[in-house]
């Protein structure tokens, strides 16, 4: 008798073990918590207040050296008809 298991057992053991959790995870799927609108909008609004406050000072700073900067793209209308990154 061998000391260890053959390759067709462990083959076998292996192919019952996925087969076993595929019918498993079809017989009962795992319920994941679903996010609510409310908290999608909740969080994005978050994230922008954040923004909103963070870029207050290097948005004074663009206006204040272009006229023509736009706090939405970050960036100013230049000499030559682009749009170019406030630096």
């Amino acid at each position: 008798m061998r000391p260890w298991p053959s390759r067709r057992s462990i083959a076998a053991t292996t192919a019952t073990m996925v087969i076993a959790t595929a019918i498993a995870d079809m017989a009962a799927p795992q319920q994941r918590p679903a996010l609510s609108g409310a908290a999608i909008a909740a969080g994005a609004a978050e994230r922008d207040r954040e923004r909103y406050y963070a870029d207050r000072e290097w948005d004074e700073y663009c206006f204040s050296k272009y006229r023509s900067y736009d706090p939405r793209t970050g960036t100013y209308l230049g000499h030559d008809g682009y749009r170019h990154p406030c630096r």
